[in-house]
């Protein structure tokens, strides 16, 4: 751990974290100034995930302040080049990403500085910015008769390889991004693939028409919600067609207004339809407990497996770390407004916790430099870290809020 006082550390050293620190060692270039601590490795959340998954948002929105990705990569960057590219970054940084440090709490410090507690002692500066992503914790259903099953139960979160499941009869449970993608892979396979989901979803295609939805979505997000409600599902039906057939009937809200209310985003689709109407794959319906053999289904069936994939989402984790802050909602993610300053907790952010339907990664870039701003604003006005934000810098935080046309609303790699 550093010996000197710097002035922001960064907690996390993914996508948003790197971000962050990029931006921040451009306003403070004294050595040392910018800090960036990570409990295992660079792009973790990235390098534990299954070998085949590839980023559904374009390249050119995909990079990092200042340093986009390579061409070569093409239009959706592979797992691997993605890790590649987010460790040429890290080592771009001025001072090294320190590895192998857990920070296990968040506390303020005396002298109106944040104090961290970690398993390498400690450390204090007057700026944290939390960035320790939205998939800290997988996630998993608690239905009853887990002992029961006699197959394996993978959680996204630690599947490896997709083709270590080649010829299984295989289950997977959720149908958002993860789940369609592992589904959308598996096919290819021959495997015997059922999803099983309780919510249907709003499925986009990544193009239609050689066009990235992505690049549709960022160009209208200034629309009202009903209207990029109509306009999205009009697209999917356009693009998708009819799956009430299948399993997957309309969505009975637009995935604007879903997303508002849940925190949920469309489902990227990479060939799960196809397989659908190919018969190649098939939904199933909502699961309630185990059997020995499987899953039993709300309406009575039973359905089996030899493999359970759980794709039902992460939380953040963020309970130990800054719970007692009062800074979490009821979800246990960060309270609005994001990133932050933190309501009357001038110094503390969180950067990567703002999903959006037309994708997160290319928010990492704003958010960093809406935090050095702050982070600069914060240490030249002298603020200290227990009190509330100086007038001159509540009123213009506040102005800058109000132009933007309100609070931003509160998304899981991709």
């Amino acid at each position: 751990m550093t010996a000197t006082r710097p002035k922001a550390v960064v907690i996390g050293a993914g996508p948003a974290g790197l971000a962050a620190a990029l931006v921040l060692q451009r306003r403070f270039t004294d050595p040392g100034a910018v800090v960036v601590l990570e409990r295992s490795s660079v792009a973790e959340s990235w390098r534990s995930r299954y070998a085949e998954l590839s980023l559904n948002t374009t390249r050119l929105t995909s990079g990092l302040p200042g340093r986009r990705i390579p061409r070569s990569a093409g239009r959706w960057v592979a797992r691997n080049e993605y890790i590649d590219y987010l460790e040429r970054a890290a080592s771009a940084l001025s001072t090294p990403v320190q590895l192998g440090v857990t920070v296990q709490k968040v506390t303020s410090a005396a002298d109106g500085c944040w104090a961290l507690q970690s398993d390498d002692g400690g450390i204090t500066t007057p700026n944290v910015v939390v960035a320790t992503g939205n998939e800290a914790t997988p996630h998993a259903p608690q239905w009853p008769g887990r002992n029961t099953f006699g197959g394996r139960v993978h959680h996204v979160a630690d599947l490896r390889r997709i083709t270590d499941l080649a010829g299984k009869r295989v289950i997977v449970v959720g149908a958002g991004n993860s789940g369609t993608d592992v589904a959308s892979l598996l096919v290819g396979l021959g495997t015997d693939i059922a999803v099983a989901m309780r919510t249907p979803p709003t499925i986009l295609p990544r193009e239609h028409r050689g066009v990235p939805l992505q690049a549709v979505a960022v160009a209208t997000r200034w629309l009202p919600r009903r209207a990029k409600d109509a306009l999205t599902l009009a697209t999917a039906k356009s693009a998708m067609g009819d799956l009430t057939a299948y399993g997957i009937p309309r969505p009975s809200v637009g995935p604007f207004t879903r997303f508002a209310m849940t925190g949920v985003t469309v489902s990227v689709d990479t060939g799960f339809v196809a397989a659908l109407r190919e018969g190649r794959a098939r939904v199933i319906g909502v699961p309630v407990s185990w059997t020995e053999s499987g899953l039993r289904m709300e309406d009575g069936c039973n359905a089996e497996a030899d493999v359970v994939v759980l794709a039902t989402g992460f939380r953040c984790g963020l309970e130990g770390l800054v719970g007692h802050l009062g800074v979490l909602d009821e979800r246990g993610r960060p309270r609005q407004p994001l990133p932050g300053p933190a309501v009357s907790l001038p110094g503390l952010f969180f950067a990567g916790y703002r999903p959006a339907v037309e994708g997160t990664l290319r928010s990492h870039a704003r958010d960093a430099r809406v935090i050095a701003r702050r982070c600069v604003d914060g240490l030249t006005s002298n603020r200290i870290a227990t009190g509330p934000l100086p007038t001159r810098h509540r009123r213009r935080y506040h102005l800058r809020r109000a132009n933007r046309g309100g609070v931003a609303r509160a998304a899981l790699p991709n």
